[in-house]
């Protein structure tokens, strides 16, 4: 019972999705950091411009996966997400 209402509580589904957000933010760069180390500045200004986690998911998979720079870079792209 008390779980519940602490899942219910506004405040800490914002600072758990703020989190959640921030560490696939983290994760992001480490991934084009070790694939695509040019592209670094890239994906750090990218990153902080997408809020939700969802993208950011979509995001972590997309460019695990990518095959070159060109389609890494079109991914960060603000057009792209």
């Amino acid at each position: 019972m008390f779980e519940e209402l602490l899942d219910d509580d506004p405040y800490l589904r914002e600072r758990d999705e703020r989190a959640a957000t921030q560490a696939l933010q983290k994760v992001t760069v480490d991934i084009v950091r070790r694939r695509f180390p040019t592209l670094v500045t890239l994906a750090k200004q990218r990153v902080t411009q997408i809020t939700s986690s969802d993208v950011l998911e979509e995001l972590v998979g997309m460019l695990s996966t990518a095959l070159d720079e060109n389609t890494a870079r079109f991914l960060l792209s603000p057009t792209a997400a």
